[in-house]
């Protein structure tokens, strides 16, 4: 079986060297190519490699394979790698001709399937793939049968009835992070028997984590990514709108785009090429960006809003550095941010080794670097100008006064007085201010 599959890495996928956790997953799926109803969740860290774990057993299977993906910006990059390597493959989507694909299933040219929930539970298809032979169905970015079936993809918590009327061989769960409880639920709502877990280590040794007490986010930002070894970047927020006025200002000073689920699909993937063909380009989005097209070369991602977990925040930082160069995640930490994860970054202590305790693992080595570890936040932009500023004519300012001084400095001469005010307001409640002036305010 070695001979095999690492025959088959090189002569159809092009790849010498198989991951130790690769080969170890590739081995269990061919093993169990005659099973009855297999199950195995497979967890492997963004930019482990896990499209070929599945990719080539799907090569070697004598049935079809279906592959369900939650957007349709990975079904698409899934495509275009399978097409390079000319792997023959059919796309079901509702942007595809469904016809033409069920033609070349069945002429027997085409058993691999890229498909998503919605267009898999098409009564049309879903009778039609029910009368094939399945060997694998794959759930990619399997954490979203939880956390968005439980929400706005009420599709995905019908899977298991899927799974019975297709009968596979095996069906395969595919994830970068996944916490105890998502675990749980997503073996209750697509495995028909226990599943077999492999993991690899959640830690991403190459990303490095900061933490910014910010005072002016947009700033911040820009302070960040004039380095240019800082980009592509990607800039993730909590809102369709905030995402796009965030892109507005930013492309002032960088090539800037921005994307979220409120797009067309033609302006989405006019966005996806074109982000994926820069060099130093800063993507703008929400988390429908976290799991979008495999651009390697990210060197930071940037969070203007904290996730909301840290399965999330583990999957969206890890769009940096899959290349396996070093990269930076960066946490803009506002006062009015609500995150639960806010304490996480916050607080003294080792941000990697939190991160990973959130997700129910230990860190087995050294962290590979933080600010938690280090204990430093990275400075943010505009504090040591106004305290500076404060110092030298601490006499004679009262807060209007401060206001109305520092608008007539060049650096403070695109920030607004609300802005201004403020992070006057945070620094005086975090008493960085209190021995200059604070009791004349």
């Amino acid at each position: 079986m070695d001979k095999l599959i690492e025959e088959t890495a090189k002569h159809v996928f092009k790849i010498d060297n198989l991951r130790p956790f690769q080969k170890e997953i590739i081995k269990e799926i061919i093993s169990g190519f005659n099973s009855d109803n297999g199950s195995l969740i497979a967890i492997l860290p963004t930019g482990g490699g896990k499209s070929l774990c599945f990719q080539l057993p799907a090569v070697l299977a004598t049935g079809i394979t279906i592959i369900i993906y939650p957007i349709l910006a990975l079904i698409r990059d899934q495509s275009n790698s399978l097409n390079k390597l000319n792997i023959k493959h059919v796309v079901l989507t509702s942007e595809n001709d469904k016809k033409k694909a069920l033609l070349d299933i069945m002429s027997g040219g085409k058993k691999i399937v890229i498909t998503s929930m919605e267009s898999l539970m098409n009564p049309v298809i879903l009778s039609f793939l029910s009368t094939k032979k399945i060997s694998l169905i794959v759930f990619d970015e399997a954490h979203t049968v939880i956390s968005w079936g439980e929400s706005f993809r009420p599709t995905y918590l019908s899977s298991k009835d899927v799974i019975k009327r297709l009968n596979p061989n095996q069906t395969l769960a595919f994830t970068a992070t996944l916490d105890s409880y998502t675990e749980k639920r997503l073996s209750s709502l697509i495995f028909l028997t226990k599943p077999k877990i492999i993991q690899a280590s959640m830690n991403r040794e190459n990303i490095i984590y900061h933490r910014v007490r910010s005072l002016f986010p947009l700033m911040d930002i820009v302070m960040l990514l004039s380095d240019k070894s800082k980009r592509p970047a990607i800039v993730f927020t909590s809102s369709r709108k905030r995402t796009e006025e965030l892109a507005l200002k930013l492309s002032k000073y960088f090539n800037t785009m921005y994307y979220h689920a409120g797009l067309s699909s033609a302006s989405r993937l006019e966005i996806e090429k074109a982000f994926f063909n820069s060099k130093d380009s800063v993507m703008v989005a929400t988390v429908a960006y976290g799991m979008g097209v495999n651009k390697k070369d990210i060197k930071s991602v940037i969070h203007y809003d904290i996730s909301k977990t840290a399965s999330d925040y583990l999957q969206e930082s890890g769009r940096a550095g899959r290349d396996g160069s070093i990269a930076h995640a960066y946490v803009l930490i506002k006062p009015d941010e609500d995150s639960p994860l806010k304490e996480v970054f916050s607080s003294n202590g080792c941000i990697r080794e939190k991160l990973i305790s959130l997700m129910g693992k230990e860190l087995l080595d050294e962290c590979q670097g933080c600010d938690g570890c280090m204990n430093i936040y990275t400075p943010c932009w505009g504090e040591k100008e106004i305290l500076k500023y404060v110092k030298l004519f601490r006499f004679l300012f009262t807060k209007n006064t401060l206001l109305k001084f520092l608008k007539r400095k060049k650096i403070f001469n695109n920030i607004g007085e609300r802005e201004l005010r403020r992070a006057i307001d945070i620094l005086l409640k975090e008493k960085k201010l209190k021995s200059f002036f604070s009791h004349i305010f």
